[in-house]
């Protein structure tokens, strides 16, 4: 099934619905989630005033930074996943981004998604 968008500006038209009004709401709206999420970005990254130190339980680890789901997926689907992998990229976001990022004790390791990171976030061997 395809969509036909000049029958839907058709329908807006004839509702008396700009495509423009249309697209200024959905903005807005997209603006507003965004702005929610790095609400809530600052405020994960807080607690009670002081960042948080996190260390896997059971599991030597710790967490170099923490993100929202839409900020991963917006730097995703723009540049393409990989994108998390590159170490210049990571530090570039951290660095325009410090909400992101978590206080942890350098000494020890880093577990995610399966894959294991040193203190200086390199992988380490498993």
């Amino acid at each position: 099934m395809s969509f036909d968008v000049d029958a839907a500006i058709a329908l807006l038209e004839a509702a008396g619905v700009r495509p423009e009004d249309v697209m200024a709401e959905y903005n807005a709206r997209l603006e507003a989630k965004y702005r929610r999420a790095m609400a809530n970005q600052v405020k994960a990254a807080k607690a009670g005033g002081v960042r948080r130190e996190l260390k896997g339980q059971g599991v030597h680890g710790h967490i170099a930074f923490q993100i929202q789901p839409e900020f991963f997926h917006y730097w995703g689907t723009r540049l393409g996943y990989e994108c998390w992998k590159d170490k210049g990229f990571v530090a570039e976001f951290l660095r325009d981004n410090p909400e992101c990022r978590v206080k942890t004790d350098k000494d020890i390791h880093t577990i995610t998604a399966g894959v294991v990171f040193d203190a200086s976030g390199n992988v380490a061997a498993a």
